[in-house]
Formats: C-alpha cells, structure tokens, sequence
C-alpha cells in the first residue's frame, strides 16, 4: 500500500468538496483475438462531487478464463434518465443505473413522475441499479409513517424500486453529515461505519472478502428494514451487511446550548438507532437486479479516528447546510482511495450477470492524473507550470479544456500497482516502475492529443486514466 503524496491528497479533497443472465445491452466484442464484455453504466447526474469518483471506480478492467470485461461510465443528463435526449436511459444504451450521494438533487427530481416510470421500466427490462446513501434513499419505499413534511416530501420522490424502508431522522442520523466540519488536513474524513458481512445467502459480492465485518464511510444515509409493500415487480430482500454499531454509543456527536461559561455546553447525545438494520441489500424489480448500500464505499476511509466537536462551519462535504455553531471533526488514519473500490465494482458486476467466478476480486487498484488537471478545472499549462492570470483563464475558457504549451511533466498517482504506463494517442510512450510516476513529455505537439495512463495489479487487471488536451506549440 503506497504513501499519498501530498498532490494526491489535494486532489482528493477537492474530489470531495466539490459539490439474472447477461443484459442483452452487453457489448461482446473481439480484440486481438480476445474477448472483450463491456459494461456499460449510466450514471444519474452529479449533484455530489463525491459522485466524480465513479469515474475513476470504473475505469477498470479485469481478465477471469478467456474473457476480458472492462466498465464504461457515463455521466446522464436528467433529461435522458427520463429516457429522451441523445442517450436515453434504456437497456439498448446502458446496463446499470448508478446514483451516488445526490440526496439535494433526487428531493427535487423525483416530483418528476417521468423519471420514476422510466427508471422502472428500465429494471423491468433487465437493467441494473447501483447505489449509496442518497441513491438508497431513492430506491426504497421511503419512510413507514412520515411524520413530517420533509418525511412526507421524501415519501413523494422515491423510486420504490425496492422492498425496504428507511430509518433516518433529521435530527439523527442526518446530523452525521449535516454536522461535520471542513476539512484542513488529509487524515480527516467522514466517520466509519462498521458492518457484519451476511454469510449465509447465495449473493456473492462479499463470497470472496476474508474479513466477518467492513467499515464505509459514512455521511448520514439510512438504516434499512423490509416494508412488504404490494408492487409484484418487488423482489425478495437478500442483506448483504448489516449495521454493526450504534453510533451514538460508539462515535457520539452532541447537541449543544449556548452557556456563560465556559460557553457552548453539550447537553444531549445526538440519538440514533440502526444497529441491527440492514447496511446493504441485493433485490430486484421485473426482470432487473438492484443493490444498495447506506453508506460510501466510493468515499475514501479513514479508520482509528477520533471526534472532536468545536465551533465552526459545517460543510458536509461539499453540501452546505444551514450554519451550526457547534461541528464535529473525525481524524484518523486514511486508507487508500480505492480501499473499498472492489465492492462497487463486484457488485456492478453481477448486478449486469457476469458470472460469480469472474467477478472483479477484493483488491485495491486505481490511478489517475495528477498534472496536468483536467477532471474537475481546465488549466493552462506554460512549460510545466500553471499559468493562472485573467488572459491564462480566458483562453482555457475558449478552448473548453485544459492548454498545454511548450514541455510538461506527466504525474500519476497510482495504488496496489508497481507500474504505470504512459500513452499519447493510444500509444505507449513511456513506461515507470518506480512511485513517484512521471513522464517528461517535450515533442513540440500542436492541437488535441489524448493523454492517458495505465496501471496493472499482480493478476494483469488494469485501472487506467485520461483525456484529451489542447498542445500549442507554434
């Protein structure tokens, strides 16, 4: 397991601030002779910036007997999750639905009767969904008794695509994130939540993980119990984890009122009550699989934390909620970034009916590009520095993209991996064995070139990296 550098640890922050059988639609190609399964994933539109982290998730792909499967990701305007546009959500174009954090996007998108019936259609069909916390929180039944108006309203947006309730309240839960501090340092993070790995159902997402319990990291999403509603598209609840702490006892936040002296004082736990409920389910509607989970296996985890309560904004990563005075921090020990990557990737994997002994294994893998940016803000790049002046912002705002001109030095950053290969217009340029990897790129380039990465783990399975820049050399 390699050490971030501290680019990387920027890079992650702002990736966070920032707000049955196969599917018919598979794409089974042959290249070089080889087998190639494509998977191809629509993803409801980003209201999160955690939600760009699928992007790096999927690029991935992985060998098991002769056939080689490989993910795409894509983005979705909300026009096509209502199944218009150029590339409407449907099992001709896409296998799987995946919704990440998006909880104040779907409270509004989901008065749209349109996306509902579309969505449902799209499982009956065959297609798969993929979620975390505020995803999950659209797939199920919503609330057993609203009790009030945001319950109520809720209850008017979810999905109900699968048979369970939620357990989330306001003043709960929901304050594990609408509580939590800005982040100034790389080991601080959302808390964990631990989860006990069911054992004994046939699903085979955690078959092959070694361990009896997994920790995500947690931002407020729900605890889950079967509703028994009366849609026969509803299919039979599998859990796959279920919650194995009460936070209240374990990780504690507290209200507070305002005193003399010393000042803020803490007068109540915050209360919540998910022991025992599920953390993750595998289930279907019509002929589709869907499995959700309460918690952020996307979201980078920080293990051996503590809290520290204190005066200050509240962030929630990158979703601002009304101020609070009084915050939490969670500061422990970070794992790598693609620590718990496997889980979205095996369960994608047989969500879209990949066989149980070719899904993706329980390792880590990933790189990505560190210099020159291109993910989250275009850039100009002058001979290996960033040029951030208004004339500088005004051409990459015309170009649409990041400006290289003149030499620049390729940095990536890669986990679970001795090996990074280096590409210019899908051919090899360079290849690095030895962290940090760079490649000095000098070869006078004029108009778009794509740069992309490549990193392998011991059993050939590739993670990979890139994107299209604007070279101005004359």
């Amino acid at each position: 397991m390699k050490t971030t550098t501290k680019i990387t640890i920027v890079l992650v922050f702002f990736i966070l601030m920032v707000p049955l059988a196969f599917s018919c639609n598979s794409a089974e190609i042959s290249e070089d002779g080889q087998n190639i399964r494509v998977i191809k994933i629509a993803q409801y539109p980003r209201y999160a910036g955690c939600d760009q982290l699928f992007d790096l998730i999927f690029n991935y792909t992985w060998k098991a007997d002769d056939k080689l499967y490989k993910f795409t990701c894509t983005e979705l305007t909300l026009k096509e999750v209502r199944g218009g546009g150029e590339r409407p959500l449907n099992i001709e174009n896409f296998d799987i639905l995946a919704v990440g954090a998006t909880f104040t996007g779907w409270t509004k998108d989901g008065l749209d009767p349109r996306i509902a019936k579309n969505v449902k259609e799209f499982l009956s069909h065959g297609g798969g969904y993929l979620s975390s916390c505020g995803g999950t929180i659209f797939s199920t039944q919503g609330y057993k008794n609203p009790k009030n108006l945001f319950e109520k309203r809720v209850n008017k947006c979810v999905l109900k695509i699968a048979d369970v309730y939620i357990n989330l309240n306001l003043d709960g839960e929901d304050q594990y994130i609408r509580k939590c501090g800005e982040l100034t340092t790389a080991n601080q993070g959302l808390i964990p939540i631990e989860n006990r790995v069911v054992r004994n159902n046939a699903n085979p997402i955690f078959a092959l993980y070694p361990m009896n319990t997994v920790n995500m990291s947690y931002g407020g999403g729900p605890g889950l119990y079967c509703a028994n509603a009366g849609d026969p598209n509803l299919g039979e609840i599998t859990p796959l984890l279920v919650i194995n702490e009460e936070l209240m006892d374990t990780k504690p936040i507290h209200w507070y009122i305002k005193g003399l002296l010393p000042g803020w004082i803490p007068f109540k736990t915050v209360k919540t009550d998910m022991f025992g409920q599920y953390g993750a389910i595998a289930t279907t509607y019509g002929n589709g699989k869907v499995v959700v989970f309460n918690a952020h296996p996307e979201i980078r985890l920080i293990l051996n934390g503590t809290i520290k309560e204190y005066i200050g904004r509240s962030t929630g990563f990158g979703v601002r909620f009304p101020p609070f005075r009084v915050v939490f921090s969670w500061t422990g020990t970070p794992m790598n970034m693609s620590y718990n990557w496997w889980i979205h990737r095996r369960a994608a994997a047989w969500i879209a009916g990949v066989p149980d002994d070719d899904l993706p294994p329980c390792n880590e893998l990933t790189v990505f590009m560190d210099k020159p940016q291109f993910r989250f803000a275009h850039k100009l790049y002058v001979n290996n520095h960033i040029d951030d002046s208004k004339a500088a912002k005004k051409r990459v705002a015309e170009a649409g993209m990041t400006i290289i001109q003149g030499n620049i030095t390729v940095e990536a950053y890669a986990e679970n991996s001795d090996i990074v290969e280096f590409y210019l217009d899908g051919v090899l340029g360079y290849t690095d064995f030895t962290s940090p990897f760079t490649w000095d790129l000098d070869k006078g380039l004029n108009g778009v070139h794509r740069l992309e990465l490549r990193s392998y783990d011991e059993y050939g399975n590739c993670a990979y990296d890139g994107s299209g820049f604007l070279f101005y050399n004359t």
